[in-house]
């Protein structure tokens, strides 16, 4: 995933990676709804409990890594909080 610039100072100073960061601009994570489930349910980018390296907008080498909270479908939704 990719946080926008604005959250790279929270991020070294110990913060948890929010919902913003990741959906405005500058902010990336995978597509949903991509791949299909056996079912044909289409399946979240990344699911909650997926490990994450952090990448931070213009930089070339990784900011943190985590575990995401929420999956990618509900971080888009929500978009507040962790």
């Amino acid at each position: 995933v990719v946080v926008d610039k604005g959250a790279i100072p929270f991020l070294l100073g110990g913060a948890h990676c929010m919902c913003p960061g990741l959906t405005n601009p500058g902010g990336w994570m995978p597509e949903d709804g991509k791949e299909q489930d056996v079912q044909g349910f289409d399946v979240p980018g990344l699911e909650v409990g997926d490990g994450v390296v952090i990448y931070a907008e213009g930089k070339e080498l990784p900011l943190a890594v985590g575990v995401m909270k929420l999956s990618s479908a509900q971080v888009r939704e929500k978009n507040k909080g962790v």
